[in-house]
């Protein structure tokens, strides 16, 4: 359990820390951001066991010392959380983040001082939800921890345009409309918003979702009786999200929390990677691919690979060998190969 903050206020939040055993050599940081698991205490990776901490120990298996936060509003060993997780969220999940760092080294020094690592030497890594976290972890890093530096960042099938996906979600029923709806909700506690989600959900589902992603992890009853997007969203919000209403407060916090709408500069090009599922329905490839460029104007040296014919869980992965051999070369300082270059689908399984 660590310290950190939101929105100013103390908070505590929980992590994983996992290294290996005699080792003698300096170690690499591995910051590892995990993938959507639910949005309260219970669903936190310190809470689930096994399949919440696989990547951190395959991970630190490699040699690596590694860190893992729940996120705040999922306390996973504390169970002391009162508001939902702030899911798809930029600020409280790079905050929470890099502050988990700090608690690494903290405890390194006060616990496992024969433990050898630095601040400059150390990488940012997460898929899905994860992948999201890992680019604003990135974005913030110079502004909120700057004593840290990172010597890449890997984003395995993340959200980049949250405001594309909401515009998807709003018209085509599916995995990523369920998306949008947990963000929503999360954003509403977050932001403290003055509009009600009554103003913007149709009154079945604003009377129980808060309850519901509270209480849950998965297996959600009221998905069962949704036959349309409008029977989630009111008229009025698919509108303003069709329109990109910069008026609406919702749409402000949509785009926050998109890597390229953002208003966080980018102050630092650390070398970036990006993968994707060419069949993935949930975070699809097709906004991510337009983004390579625009991101790349932004600033950023990005390499950009697509794995052919994978979902959503096939392309992180899948590919996670090839995504730990970019991470190897760009720590020992290799040249990255096609920078800012929408590279055609090509087989991860035997990456």
């Amino acid at each position: 359990q660590y310290t950190t903050q939101d929105k100013g206020e103390e908070v505590l939040a929980t992590g994983l820390i996992v290294m290996p055993t005699d080792v003698e050599e300096e170690m690499l940081t591995v910051l590892w951001e995990h993938f959507t698991l639910g949005l309260n205490d219970t669903c936190s990776p310190t809470a689930i066991g096994l399949p919440g901490i696989a990547h951190p120990v395959l991970f630190a298996s490699l040699g690596n010392v590694v860190v893992a936060p729940d996120y705040i509003g999922m306390s996973g060993w504390r169970g002391e959380s009162d508001t939902l997780h702030p899911y798809i969220i930029a600020e409280p999940t790079a905050i929470a983040s890099l502050d988990s760092l700090r608690a690494l080294h903290h405890f390194v020094e006060e616990e496992a001082p024969e433990v050898r690592i630095r601040k400059d030497h150390m990488v940012i890594w997460g898929a899905s939800e994860g992948g999201f976290a890992s680019l604003f972890t990135d974005r913030y890093l110079p502004h909120y921890a700057p004593e840290f530096e990172s010597k890449a960042t890997v984003a395995a099938i993340p959200p980049t345009d949250v405001l594309w996906l909401a515009q998807y979600g709003t018209t085509n029923l599916g995995e990523t409309t369920l998306g949008i709806l947990a963000s929503i909700t999360s954003m509403s506690q977050w932001y403290e918003t003055e509009e009600p989600l009554s103003d913007i959900l149709q009154p079945a589902i604003a009377d129980i979702i808060v309850d519901e992603l509270k209480n849950k992890c998965e297996g959600f009853e009221f998905i069962e009786t949704i036959q349309s997007v409008e029977d989630i969203f009111l008229p009025g919000f698919i509108a303003d999200v069709q329109n990109e209403n910069d008026s609406s407060n919702w749409i402000c916090a949509i785009k926050e929390s998109g890597i390229i709408t953002t208003s966080v500069p980018l102050v630092r090009d650390t070398p970036l990677l990006i993968v994707t599922g060419e069949d993935d329905p949930l975070l699809l490839p097709d906004p991510v691919r337009e983004d390579i460029p625009r991101l790349c104007e932004q600033g950023y040296r990005v390499e950009y690979r697509e794995c052919a014919g994978e979902n959503h869980t096939g392309g992180a992965i899948r590919s996670l060998g090839e995504q730990w051999e970019w991470i190897e070369a760009r720590v020992a300082g290799t040249p990255m190969d096609n920078v800012c270059v929408v590279q055609a689908p090509h087989d991860c399984s035997n990456e």
